[in-house]
């Protein structure tokens, strides 16, 4: 836009421009006549160098002309470097427009074709990246970036897409008995610390807490229990986020207690054959006998029998 004033007379104008002074060839006509003037001068190429003069004259005739201004279009720019970093709940977005400062905003959603949510980089600058917060786990998510120049020129890039990261959770909960012990095992795909509630009836009245949040396999020992017993286990894990997440409830029994059955003996004239289980459960063993119920010396058996 070209202003100029021919104060002391009311005249007509116009500017006559080129890329070389030499050769100012195109003009813009100022429709108006009097002593304020403006035009505007289009269809130039970014970046280029460019030379200007103003021209007025009156009614009789009489013509005169302003020295040559010159000036550099601004270059042109454009959204490039878009790049997207998913996590589980939310993402950052980068882009640059290198050859001009802008300020931009994404449009994001799970459609393409409604983009309805919006983040905004107000900075002016040719760097930019904004956060987009609030989003579901493992779901596919689309984006738009838009910039816009301290002229009002607004440009839009395509439209990218990313995942964000699968949710976590527990796997593999489960125990294995002794007669008063239960070791929990269980995995999580997410550092997390473990809790194990648990109880002889599923109201689960006790806890236990592992001692560190690790990744992958968790185990546990609860132990003080009754043999042959029902129990009820349950497992929550909090990450580092606070994001807790809650097993089914399982039930585990343990282990009959055993006892010496059967007992009983076959003498000869030398000897006894003696002979007894412990139906249900392997165990070593050994005798005591004497003459006197009080006066007993042994005899271990050497390996485990039922």
């Amino acid at each position: 836009i070209f202003s100029w004033n021919t104060s002391e007379y009311g005249t007509s104008g116009k500017v006559l421009w080129g890329s070389s002074p030499a050769s100012l060839s195109q003009e813009v006509l100022d429709p108006n006549a009097g002593n304020g003037h403006a035009v505007t001068v289009g269809g130039l190429t970014p970046n280029t160098v460019y030379y200007f003069q103003a021209v007025s004259w009156d009614e009789y005739g009489q013509l005169k002309r302003s020295s040559v201004l010159s000036f550099r279009t601004l270059p042109d720019w454009s959204i490039s470097g878009v790049v997207s970093q998913a996590a589980r709940n939310s993402a950052s977005i980068q882009w640059t427009t290198s050859e001009y400062p802008t300020s931009g905003r994404v449009l994001y959603g799970t459609d393409p074709q409604q983009l309805a949510a919006t983040a905004v980089d107000s900075s002016v600058a040719n760097a930019h990246g904004v956060t987009l917060s609030s989003l579901n786990a493992g779901t596919t998510y689309y984006f738009k970036v838009v910039a816009s120049d301290e002229f009002g020129l607004t440009k839009s890039g395509s439209i990218g897409s990313f995942i964000t990261q699968p949710d976590w959770g527990i796997s593999g909960f489960g125990g294995s008995a002794t007669r008063t012990t239960v070791a929990l095992d269980w995995n999580t795909d997410e550092v997390a610390l473990g809790t194990v509630r648990w109880g002889s009836t599923p109201a689960l009245g006790n806890q236990a807490q592992e001692l560190s949040a690790t990744i992958g396999a968790h185990r546990l020992l609860v132990s003080g229990l009754v043999a042959d017993s029902d129990y009820y286990f349950q497992v929550s894990a909090v990450d580092s986020s606070g994001q807790q997440k809650i097993s089914p409830v399982i039930q585990v029994h343990t282990l009959a207690d055993w006892q010496i059955g059967g007992f009983s003996g076959v003498s000869s004239q030398v000897s006894v054959s003696l002979s007894w289980t412990t139906l249900g459960y392997a165990t070593s063993g050994r005798v005591f006998w004497g003459s006197s119920d009080t006066s007993l010396q042994s005899v271990e058996i050497g390996r485990a029998h039922v």
